[in-house]
């Protein structure tokens, strides 16, 4: 009988210690994730941003975006629309503001995640300018 206890009481244990486990890694992963999207997002409206500038309008779609962008923006913008960046990305616009929103799909113990930023007409490229 005391066999069976101490066998119970050290899976407990060890189950608990994995869980534990889990949770760190699932909240590093998390940071990782809010981390480069927020990146990735902020990079995005950027050259939206210079899109709008250089045609006198936002792009109708991110991958109308491509058509006008510089070669390294050609480079930037394609991973993430074809899902490399671990989210799905969507893009809307009117004539004074647009919003990209990202949405991560759930996994295995770990929730789906949505996030979106709005920038107003000229708001993505005063983040990059020195003297704001």
């Amino acid at each position: 009988m005391k066999r069976w206890l101490v066998v119970a009481v050290a899976m407990g244990l060890a189950l608990a210690a994995v869980m534990v486990v889990r949770g760190l890694m699932g909240d590093a992963t998390y940071m990782s994730w809010r981390d480069s999207t927020e990146f990735n997002i902020r990079n995005l409206a950027m050259f939206i941003e210079v899109y709008r500038e250089e045609h006198g309008k936002y792009p109708s779609s991110i991958s109308n975006l491509l058509d006008g962008v510089d070669p390294p923006g050609k480079n930037f913008v394609p991973p993430l629309l074809d899902g490399r960046s671990h989210g799905t990305y969507a893009y809307r616009c009117s004539t004074n503001a647009f919003v990209i929103t990202v949405q991560r799909p759930a996994r295995w113990l770990m929730k789906g995640e949505t996030m979106e930023r709005k920038y107003a007409v000229g708001e993505a490229l005063k983040q990059f300018d020195p003297q704001n």
